[in-house]
């Protein structure tokens, strides 16, 4: 957020930021209430906007200064290949503030995103440093209530689905979707912590941009001042659903869905089976049949009774990575064969990268059915499996057994406090380049190991530890890159392991990327031996962004 509204101010020019989604078998009800709507992107489907921003309201240093940008834009999907939609972009735009500064442009933009994950496949029509971002001007009408979208890189809220804005001179019937929250800007305008909430309409039958409505206020000790943008779709090629115009005549809706009724049953079972996979079927094994359930959980509650049997490397680890996911609000799926887990598939939707763990391939091809994420890890046996996707990376799981408590250095390295959590989402995200707050304190409250490193008072280092019956894992070893070749690593290892001993582990494995030198090295002085390979699979290699490590 911040990334993009300094990009605004000080250039003019970054304006497009905004979400789209695939529609589904729901999406044709809509057509039958309006027949000239298609619920999901069409090669000719075209939309006009303006985006206009605005910067007023100072005081102290900016008292009295404003700013404004005006935009119009037109957006074109220029083809549908597939799942593979191109967009074609053009504009005008002028800036002026209250100093006399002016400026105007043009400007033109293509790009390409997946319609089954919403992420960029090729181009973007945004600046800023995004990780993992999603189209912005258009969401799946079948998005509910409560439900989390991703717009770029934030997640927003589905507050309504059956809301009303007047636009385009009528009201119309329209998705809500809401975020807030708290950023420090540090850019040619200086320093300034803001808080902002961020509101968005979506067209209720084609999942189309209608309005967005931005609102931010800028504070620092020598001044505020305030900054809002507004998105307003000013012509279409689609008709929209009108939610207080002239009364709807419904007796031919309602006569042509009794009459289609019994198709749009069929074809939706259809579309399901082929999109989905099957939610029950067998696998052949050599220990003879398996019969396996693939299903998606939201609760704790639905592990209960179930054994992990999914991974030998990571074994009763599952569990945690599985409730971990579901305390971010993350989709977790499950393969289960009685009361044993023989698939499992999470997606951090912070990293954008996905953790398969199952025993065998038609288990770990139903569950990338159920969650198609585009970038995903998979121990080394998947490589045998004719995954939809290519490896670009691995990473070592290695072992410790027969442990015993090693000594480190209290005065280096120390359990990490609440207070610390600030610095260790600043030394994560500065190392692994993307967003790493939930993530760190997710780990933290959910009470795992962790501890820090300092110099001199400073924090510059730290790792965590997660303990299930007797198997540990260490992750997360991080430190400052002016601040390595110390020893710190080596000490946070320590200082981990012991404490995991204090609590009755017999096993710990650490999974570790093969071009991450130190840490192996690291690993390897600690008495970590290797036992297996993790390899991260991309269904779009060129676009897939380089994985330091996995979150959870």
């Amino acid at each position: 957020m911040a990334a993009r509204n300094a990009g605004i101010l000080a250039q003019g020019e970054a304006w497009w930021r905004r979400a789209i989604a695939i529609a589904t078998v729901g999406g044709f009800l809509s057509i039958l209430a309006a027949p000239t709507v298609s619920a999901a992107p069409v090669s000719g489907d075209w939309f006009e906007y303006d985006f206009n921003t605005f910067l007023d309201g100072g005081t102290g240093d900016y008292e009295g200064y404003t700013e404004t940008m005006l935009s119009h834009s037109r957006y074109e999907i220029a083809a549908v290949s597939s799942d593979l939609v191109s967009v074609q972009g053009d504009g005008t735009w002028s800036y002026s503030a209250s100093d006399g500064t002016t400026d105007s442009g043009t400007f033109s933009t293509s790009f390409s995103f997946s319609s089954v994950t919403r992420r960029y496949v090729s181009g973007i029509d945004v600046e800023g440093n995004y990780v993992d971002p999603a189209v912005w001007f258009w969401v799946s009408p079948e998005v509910t209530a409560g439900e989390l979208v991703r717009i770029l890189d934030e997640e927003f809220t589905v507050t309504s689905v059956d809301e009303t804005v007047d636009i385009l001179g009528g009201s119309r019937f329209a998705i809500r979707l809401e975020a807030t929250g708290a950023y420090t800007r540090d850019d040619v305008y200086g320093r300034f912590d803001f808080t902002y909430v961020d509101v968005y309409y979506f067209d209720r039958a084609t999942g189309y941009l209608l309005l967005e409505v931005y609102d931010e206020r800028d504070v620092s000790p020598t001044a505020t001042f305030g900054w809002s943008a507004r998105a307003t779709v000013t012509a279409s090629s689609f008709a929209l659903i009108d939610g207080a115009g002239a009364p709807f005549d419904w007796t031919p809706v309602v006569l042509l869905i009794a009459g289609v009724l019994a198709a749009l049953a069929a074809g939706a079972f259809l579309v399901w089976r082929l999109t989905r996979g099957p939610g029950r079927f067998t696998v052949p094994t050599t220990q003879g049949p398996l019969e396996v359930r693939i299903r998606r959980i939201r609760k704790p509650q639905a592990l209960n009774g179930l054994a992990p049997d999914a991974s030998p490397a990571f074994g009763p680890l599952l569990m945690s990575f599985a409730r971990r996911a579901l305390a971010t609000r993350d989709p977790v799926v499950l393969a289960v064969s009685g009361p044993r887990i023989v698939g499992l598939l999470t997606y951090d939707g912070e990293s954008g990268l996905g953790s398969l763990f199952a025993t065998e391939g038609p288990i770990a091809l139903a569950l990338l059915k159920r969650l198609p994420v585009q970038d995903f890890f998979v121990e080394s046996a998947g490589s045998a499996w004719r995954l939809p996707a290519e490896p670009v990376d691995s990473f070592k799981i290695l072992e410790r057994r027969d442990l015993t408590p090693p000594s480190y250095d209290p005065a280096i390295v120390r359990p990490m406090l609440a207070e610390d959590l600030p610095a260790v989402v600043g030394i994560a995200e500065a190392v692994y380049r993307g967003r790493a707050s939930r993530w760190v304190d997710t780990s933290f409250r959910e009470g795992d190991i962790a501890y820090v490193a300092a110099v001199d008072g400073r924090v510059v280092g730290f790792g965590f530890a997660t303990a299930s019956g007797y198997v540990g894992r260490l992750h997360t070893l991080t430190v400052l890159a002016a601040y390595r070749d110390r020893g710190l690593g080596t000490e946070l290892t320590a200082a981990r392991l012991s404490a995991l001993v204090a609590l009755g582990v017999q096993r710990v494995v650490v999974e570790i990327s093969q071009h991450n030198a130190a840490s192996l090295r690291v690993a390897g002085r600690a008495g970590f031996k290797p036992i297996a390979e993790t390899v991260y699979y991309s269904r779009v290699p060129r676009s897939s962004a380089m994985a330091f490590q996995r979150q959870f």
